[in-house]
């Protein structure tokens, strides 16, 4: 009787440590995403619900579901002592598991994308050697593209302004175009 009271107490201070190391790893999620309000919030509420579930588990197995003052305390005992004796060195390794996680992802990106670099390298090269002559081209229109016009009006804008405004004149004097008046 007194070993599996013995038993019971050692199952609650194990389920304080446990919450303990869920908190912290909670607290390296979020100093590693840098979560903002909203975040926090949804964290927190996920942290409580799986700790909820994982203690009540544990509590069934470990204290068959018995409520009694001793687990209380076997639990803020559990917790204490994780805190106290595990919980820095517990939150390193988790800070350097996200810090691993971060510097693989960022290496697999920069890897893609030097590889993308290289295999699109001959495609970019063949547009910008085809293009480079219309950009010239187009500058250099751009840049004297106001003379071009003046130039242009002169030759052979009056002369066009002319010829359009006598051939209006002469179309107006036939008699279908003319709008027939009503008497």
């Amino acid at each position: 009787m007194l070993i599996n009271q013995a038993g019971a107490f050692t199952s609650t201070i194990v389920i304080g440590m446990s919450a303990g190391l869920l908190y912290d790893y909670y607290r390296a999620v979020r100093a590693a995403y840098k979560l903002r309000k909203i975040g926090t919030f949804i964290g927190d509420v996920v942290y409580w619900l799986v700790t909820t579930a994982m203690v009540f588990g544990m509590l069934l197995w470990g204290t068959w579901g018995e409520l009694r003052l001793y687990v209380f305390i076997g639990i803020g005992l559990g917790a204490l002592l994780y805190f106290h004796l595990f919980s820095r060195a517990a939150y390193r390794v988790f800070r350097l598991k996200f810090y691993i996680i971060h510097r693989t992802w960022a290496l697999l990106l920069w890897t893609v994308h030097w590889l993308w670099m290289v295999v699109t390298y001959p495609v970019r090269l063949l547009l910008f050697s085809l293009s480079y002559p219309y950009r010239l081209l187009g500058s250099i229109v751009n840049k004297t593209g106001g003379g071009f016009k003046t130039a242009w009006y002169r030759l052979v804008g009056r002369r066009v302004e002319r010829g359009l405004g006598g051939l209006r004149r002469r179309l107006s004097r036939l008699v279908f175009w003319r709008k027939k008046k009503d008497d």
